[in-house]
């Protein structure tokens, strides 16, 4: 391996070259593939070998073999050192990204957001006009999310009326009159002044108002899916958000059978050209909208996982705004998100996500001044003067959609196997918790299951035997209650003592005699355990 002029030099010379030699010699293989043999890692690129060039990479700017080797062999010199190319390394499929493969869905019902749906009052002269709605196919574009206007009763809003704080409108939408099988709760609450914890309590109010209604099933056969809130920021955020909603709707937001059941997490998420979460390209954004990132990683499957209900079924997870968005945001620019986003859940064969609604609205402030006007979002192209089809967003919603709702395999909460279609729950039932040892069922004594002002007591208004913890939240006050046999009921209060400086304390009575009775007392709550195996 030492050449005639190698020969005739000095020992120290030979000595030096045999090793250099050896070094960029490597056996077949080199690279991760067979096709690196030592032919090719040897032939001429630009004045060096390819093997040459691939070591003086790893020995002088640090990078690991497989990086170096797609430096030389698929980027500077294809041509020559191709064959040295590293095997793709195979992409990560759902079931190994998600903590439990049923939280996967080969792919995402489709729908769009934007002012208004197609079957309430149809406006004039809006940059997202339902002139352009009809060119979307109403098989793979099913759904619609309609911030409450223009006589949406498909959702509660808190921007779409005057004196965003104390908006009360949102009171009076009859869910009865909902033609889509997902109702939607407020947009983003923290962008008008209310926080998410006030968003679980009005929740319970709106519940209780019109539970006959949520109950009954729609023309689907099916009860309504309610989604929480819409959080958006960082995934990590949205979960801290969630966490404020369900922590103030629970034990009935977590119920089945209850009308205040939450069966949807709704989640915000855009890119703009800056990026955010993975790295600034479309399929990078995309990937992070897909799977979340961060350590501990946060993402759709790790969020389905967290908020089970009480009977240990995950939630479905909704993209209920998913677009580009920036300065002046152009359709190629939407188009490529759809495209990378839809790449990145086929490549890996599914996703955490049921649900994906583009987002075509026009967003207005509180007194209704368009913001970002230039953005060309819209289901009706900008250059048309809002009038005619944004084709190239319409052709890309048609063709990369999946057909129909709830396509992918969601597990039966009566059963436990996978079953397709919309809406989560049927008929009332009670349900055998998934643990079989911790009864999972609460109610109101005397009220049914949404919760009313009171304390617990027993027949003629006594308070019975209990034990009493302090500092307990209502969550974890039940808990305790759910771990011991001998806790048929539990009362929860926050007391303020003004002695002390108007200072706030939880107090938890887990309660041993039976309750059947509620002492009108407000900032107290009674909850008695029922279904008991």
């Amino acid at each position: 391996s030492c050449t005639m002029a190698c020969m005739h030099a000095s020992p120290g010379v030979r000595v030096l070259a045999v090793l250099l030699v050896a070094h960029a010699r490597r056996v077949d293989g080199a690279c991760g593939t067979r096709s690196c043999t030592t032919d090719v890692q040897q032939r001429d690129a630009g004045g060096s070998t390819c093997i040459a060039r691939i070591a003086w990479l790893q020995r002088d700017q640090g990078l690991d073999e497989r990086t170096a080797c797609e430096r030389v062999a698929v980027v500077e010199f294809p041509a020559d050192c191709g064959g040295c190319a590293p095997l793709p390394v195979p992409s990560p499929t759902c079931d190994s990204i998600a903590t439990d493969p049923q939280l996967c869905v080969s792919s995402p019902t489709c729908g769009v957001a934007t002012n208004g749906c197609p079957a309430s009052a149809r406006p004039s002269g809006s940059t997202n006009d339902f002139r352009c709605y009809h060119a979307l196919d109403p098989e793979r574009v099913p759904l619609c999310y309609g911030y409450s206007e223009h006589g949406d009763f498909c959702s509660l809003d808190f921007k779409n009326c005057p004196h965003r704080p104390a908006c009360t409108s949102w009171r009076f939408v009859n869910p009865s009159q909902c033609t889509q099988p997902v109702f939607n709760l407020w947009d983003e609450p923290t962008n008008t002044g209310h926080t998410f914890w006030r968003s679980g309590e009005l929740w319970r109010e709106f519940a209780l108002q019109w539970s006959r209604e949520l109950l009954t099933p729609t023309r689907t056969g099916k009860r309504l899916e309610v989604t929480t809130p819409g959080a958006t920021r960082s995934y990590a955020e949205m979960g801290a958000s969630l966490d404020d909603f369900f922590k103030a709707c629970r034990p009935e937001c977590d119920e089945p059978t209850s009308p205040a059941y939450i069966s949807v997490l709704s989640l915000h998420v855009y890119t703009d050209a800056a990026g955010w979460g993975s790295t600034a390209s479309p399929l990078g954004n995309a990937h992070y909208i897909v799977n979340g990132g961060g350590q501990p990683p946060v993402g759709p499957c790790e969020l389905k996982h967290r908020f089970r209900d009480i009977y240990d079924h995950p939630r479905k997870v909704a993209l209920t705004n998913l677009g580009f968005q920036g300065a002046a945001p152009s359709a190629a620019d939407q188009v490529k998100l759809l495209k990378a986003f839809f790449a990145t859940v086929h490549t890996q064969q599914g996703s955490c996500i049921d649900y994906v609604y583009y987002y075509a609205a026009q967003y207005y402030d509180e007194w209704g001044t368009a913001f970002n006007a230039n953005q060309d979002n819209g289901l009706c192209s900008k250059a048309s003067g809002w009038i005619q089809p944004n084709r190239p967003i319409i052709d890309t919603l048609n063709g990369m959609c999946a057909h129909g709702v709830g396509s992918g395999a969601y597990p039966s909460r009566a059963s436990g196997a996978s079953a397709a279609g919309t809406g989560s729950v049927s008929a009332p039932q009670v349900l055998k918790p998934a643990r079989g040892a911790v009864p999972r069922t609460w109610m109101t004594p005397g009220r049914g299951s949404l919760a009313q002002q009171g304390g617990c007591a027993t027949a003629g208004q006594n308070a019975g035997s209990y034990d009493e913890k302090w500092e307990l939240s209502e969550p974890e006050c039940r808990s305790a209650c759910e771990r011991r046999a001998d806790c048929v009921a539990y009362e929860h209060a926050v007391l303020v003592s003004h002695s002390m400086g108007a200072r706030a304390y939880m107090r938890c009575e887990l309660h041993k005699e039976s309750v059947t009775e509620l002492v009108p007392l407000p900032g107290h709550v009674c909850f008695v355990k029922v279904g008991r195996p």
